[in-house]
């Protein structure tokens, strides 16, 4: 029995070569897809109160000894039997959607811009519906913001200057094996890529990110989600169909934020990430001078982002 934080992948790892052959996350019920499947070791949820009658101690004593106290072993009850049904495909490393946005100058187009956010929300895990407050694709709408709005831009003005990428990685919450994915065969040279722009990656993502990108020598500019810094429930679950309306009605608690008013505040978060990524394309895909195709106003730009003169950077 494990704490359900300390549930990550290389620490199961590191128990599955000592031998374990299970292990019982005790904690809140909730979807955690982050630790891949480990070969030959079983994981999984318990709440704190099953966990103390598999041990056959108080909650209490089991809260103490999770954190270290008492004796290193328990005795079970009787002969425990787990079975887990997982839909893990281990040959789907990845899948990644791409688009292009070739540039127009005659020595810069070699050059490309990334702009990139996180595809895979949850939908349904373990047969439960999920509503995955932190990951609801509110990157991924203000990335496709901005490529309908270069797009229009490209058929009446010489620009982007430089060729921009627009990507959407999946695998973002099992070791972002996407973004991985394209640094092993990526489509564009690396070393001519510029910079990466990334709309809604999460800050306790940023450091495995940089990293990634930083041993190809790639530089990363991203723009946060501000729903990541409200204090919002993680997830919303919404039981399967099958059970009946009156058992579904109390098994999910009134949520103290509404779907509805979820979606509202997802939009708006997509259209100022939209807004914060064209201020860093104007100066990334644009040479020093070069064709700004309507005031800055015009693309609601925050004025902090504007030299004094109001030109763009």
């Amino acid at each position: 029995m494990i704490e359900a934080t300390r549930a990550t992948t290389p620490y199961l790892e590191a128990l599955a070569r000592q031998g374990v052959q299970a292990v019982l996350a005790v904690g809140a019920l909730r979807p955690n897809p982050a630790p891949a499947p480990v070969d030959g070791l079983v994981v999984m949820q318990i709440v704190p109160e099953a966990a103390a009658q598999i041990v056959n101690r108080s909650p209490a004593f089991l809260e103490a000894w999770l954190a270290g106290v008492g004796p290193p072993v328990l005795a079970l009850r009787a002969t425990l039997q787990m079975h887990v049904v997982a839909d893990h495909q281990p040959l789907a490393g990845a899948m990644n959607l791409i688009g292009l946005q070739p540039g127009k100058h005659p020595r810069l187009a070699s050059d490309l811009v990334l702009v990139c956010a996180d595809l895979d929300a949850l939908g349904r895990f373990g047969g439960v519906g999920v509503f995955d407050v932190r990951h609801m694709g509110a990157g991924a709408a203000a990335v496709l913001e901005v490529a309908r709005l270069y797009s229009a831009f490209a058929r009446y003005w010489p620009l982007p200057e430089r060729t921009i990428m627009f990507a959407f990685w999946s695998g973002a919450r099992v070791g972002h094996a996407g973004l991985k994915a394209y640094l092993r065969n990526p489509p564009w040279l690396l070393e001519r890529t510029r910079a990466v722009i990334y709309a809604g990656l999460a800050p306790e993502d940023e450091p495995a990110v940089r990293a990634l990108l930083a041993a190809h020598g790639l530089p990363l500019y991203v723009v946060p989600d501000p729903l990541h810094e409200e204090d919002l429930p993680p997830f919303l679950l919404q039981p399967p169909p099958e059970v009946p309306r009156r058992a579904r009605a109390a098994a999910r608690p009134a949520p103290a934020v509404s779907e509805r008013a979820l979606v509202q505040r997802a939009v708006a978060a997509a259209q100022a990430m939209a807004d914060s990524v064209n201020v860093l394309l104007l100066r990334e895909a644009i040479r020093p001078g070069g064709v700004v195709p309507v005031p800055p106003d015009r693309l609601r730009i925050p004025a902090e982002a504007l030299p004094a003169d109001g030109a763009p950077r």
